[in-house]
């Protein structure tokens, strides 16, 4: 990934970057509770595991459209209580 890029993710190093596909698979079936810290980034449930997920968008990234082999989703498992 550009390095210019980083910017648009945390970097943190419980953070894992996947595709698309990668990230809808994990995700499957999780509840939707909507965006965090912006547009770009969403919370997420599933069987209680919270996940702060971040897509940024086409624009951002500097692409005209997603592909299903470039890693371009943040994933970090988050607890609760960490986001009050």
């Amino acid at each position: 990934m550009d390095p210019c890029l980083n910017s648009l993710y945390t970097n943190d190093p419980d953070a894992f970057m996947m595709t698309i596909p990668e990230a809808k698979k994990l995700l499957d079936g999780a509840m939707y509770y909507g965006p965090l810290e912006g547009p770009d980034t969403t919370l997420y449930e599933k069987q209680d595991k919270w996940y702060r997920v971040t897509l940024p968008c086409l624009a951002c990234l500097g692409i005209t459209e997603y592909d299903d082999i470039t890693p371009v989703v943040e994933i970090m498992e988050v607890k609760p209580e960490d986001l009050l």
